[in-house]
């Protein structure tokens, strides 16, 4: 499913909604849900996205630090980017 679809079908579902306020932006709803960033952290992760794709890293194995946080590194490196894209 392409990301226009998605839009179309998010914007479908937003608009008739009760919760929806007249000071909301479905626009700016839409981009923030769909931004790749948190799509691949929170959706691809769930799914395993990242155990059955195949992907490198861009940084080389020495610049990854072992006692960093392992979220924030993964943002650094770009899975979760990698991952909302797939």
């Amino acid at each position: 499913m392409g990301r226009r679809v998605m839009e179309s079908y998010l914007l479908l579902l937003l608009t008739p909604s009760p919760s929806l306020k007249k000071t909301h932006i479905p626009d700016e709803i839409i981009s923030r849900t769909l931004n790749p960033y948190s799509l691949g952290e929170f959706v691809g992760s769930k799914w395993g996205l990242g155990r059955t794709m195949r992907w490198t890293p861009a940084m080389k194995a020495n610049m990854l630090s072992k006692d960093a946080d392992q979220r924030e590194m993964l943002r650094n490196v770009g899975l979760y980017k990698v991952q909302g894209d797939a």
